[in-house]
């Protein structure tokens, strides 16, 4: 078992317990944040939250599992085993790596990688080509 890490404080706060004050509280409010539809040059506590929103309507029952890979005094890299139900009620079960850094105690910039094309095809999505673009 993994050590509780300032990662798993944010993710117990802000996706287990669905505390949307953790957000302020946890991220810096100019925070970069890689890797989740933010919308183009969108950034900080906002433009996080209106991700977390949309997020947490489709997927309201989540949970992910850390476990450390490394982690030093400034930055925490773990991988996830995220597991929840859709508004459906239809299970998933996916994998991803998050890097996070901090300064001042608070998230300054995350780094995500999730394989949110599993989490898609587990709720009956299929991914489409569109012309004139390569998948």
């Amino acid at each position: 078992m993994s050590e509780y890490t300032r990662t798993h404080r944010w993710f117990d706060e802000v996706w287990h317990k669905g505390n949307e004050k953790a957000i302020d509280e946890l991220m810096h409010e100019n925070a970069i944040t890689h890797g989740l539809d933010l919308g183009d040059n969108e950034n900080g506590t906002k433009a996080f939250k209106s991700f977390y929103h949309s997020f947490r309507s489709e997927f309201p029952s989540i949970h992910v599992k850390l476990e450390t890979l490394v982690k030093t005094d400034d930055v925490e890299a773990t991988h996830c085993n995220v597991t929840g139900k859709n508004s459906k009620g239809q299970q998933v079960n996916f994998h991803g790596i998050v890097v996070v850094k901090f300064k001042d105690g608070k998230i300054i910039e995350g780094w995500n990688a999730f394989d949110f094309r599993k989490m898609h095809q587990q709720t009956g999505h299929r991914l489409v080509a569109v012309e004139g673009v390569v998948t």
